[in-house]
């Protein structure tokens, strides 16, 4: 994983934290700084895998955060967590 991949996809998230409904990929598109939605929905699809977010790809305005995950370090590994 490269340090500008996971930076974007922080972007990500802190957009996703600050709306108040569920955001369509074009709006996640210009609040992140990329240039298409192509771009993206690459980004979004490694969340989705790592249960960051819950997102339909065939349905609009469907992506969402999960709940109980935070940002922090666990065992020298920056990333997502759940809490124990």
């Amino acid at each position: 994983m490269s340090a500008r991949g996971e930076a974007r996809r922080d972007r990500i998230v802190d957009y996703l934290r600050r709306t108040a409904g569920p955001p369509s990929v074009r709006e996640i598109t210009d609040a992140a700084g990329f240039n298409s939605t192509g771009s993206v929905e690459p980004h979004l699809a490694i969340l989705r895998s790592r249960g960051i977010i819950e997102w339909n790809g065939n349905l609009t305005r469907t992506i969402r955060l999960t709940e109980h995950r935070v940002a922090g370090v666990v065992d020298g590994r920056a990333g997502y967590w759940t809490p124990a």
